[in-house]
């Protein structure tokens, strides 16, 4: 039981420590709402990978989409200044990677 759920009882005993040693600036709103909005990508790039380990499939290339992700949104944000919105650009360039990596519109190998 602990190999299994030892990451989670990891986090609930450093949660604790945390919370006991540091009184009046860990439990916070702004301290909670800070830890969130840092493993917002992270979380998202998790449930993604939830889908092919679900159906039985081991898909090991989350991590270059998310590293491409990142200097993607990185790269837009250093360029646009939000003149345009971010998620179109995101979205059209996450399409193109995908078609890429999965060969789309390549002509079939013969046999």
């Amino acid at each position: 039981m602990l190999e299994r759920y030892g990451g989670v009882l990891l986090l609930a005993v450093m949660f604790v420590i945390f919370a006991m040693t540091l009184h009046g600036q860990f439990l916070t709103y702004k301290n909670l709402v800070g830890v969130i909005g840092n493993q917002a990508i992270a979380g998202l790039m998790a449930l993604a990978l939830l889908l092919p380990l679900a159906a039985g499939v081991f898909d090991i290339s989350i991590g270059g989409a998310m590293t491409l992700a990142v200097i993607l949104v990185t790269w837009l944000f250093q360029t646009t200044a939000g003149s345009m919105p971010i998620p179109v650009r995101i979205r059209g360039l996450g399409k193109s990677a995908g078609m890429k990596k999965s060969g789309a519109g390549r002509a079939p190998e013969r046999p």
